[in-house]
């Protein structure tokens, strides 16, 4: 019920162009971990950023995949980097994605009103 939930609210609700949704993946016990997500925090005060932070230890197939790698940091849901965070890789990162998104162009859905060649 809750996916459903979010799913609705993605749909209705707009985000703001140019905000960009960062998942830190963590466990406890982490000191890079703590260092990725200072990193992030002081990178918010230059760029609007979402910062999503999710404890792996609790949920088997998230340990199971990112195991030993954390930090993992996933940028607008692509994995971009994990280990030791290099600073400057991931402000340039967040800023590209960040550009990509302003630069985006708007496409709306338009399967009903395409027709396909004529026979």
């Amino acid at each position: 019920m809750i996916r459903v939930w979010t799913a609705i609210r993605r749909m209705f609700v707009p985000r703001p162009k140019g905000v960009v949704r960062v998942t830190l993946y963590t466990r406890s016990e982490c000191h890079l971990c703590h260092d990725a997500a200072r990193l992030l925090d002081e990178l918010k005060s230059k760029v609007p950023l979402i910062v999503d932070s999710v404890d792996i230890d609790g949920n088997e197939e998230l340990t199971e995949k990112f195991g030993d790698k954390v930090p993992v940091i996933a940028i607008a849901g692509k994995v971009r980097m994990w280990g030791r965070i290099n600073p400057t890789w991931l402000a340039r990162t967040i800023q590209g994605e960040r550009q990509r998104q302003l630069t985006k162009p708007y496409r709306r859905h338009r399967a009903a009103d395409q027709t396909g060649p004529e026979p």
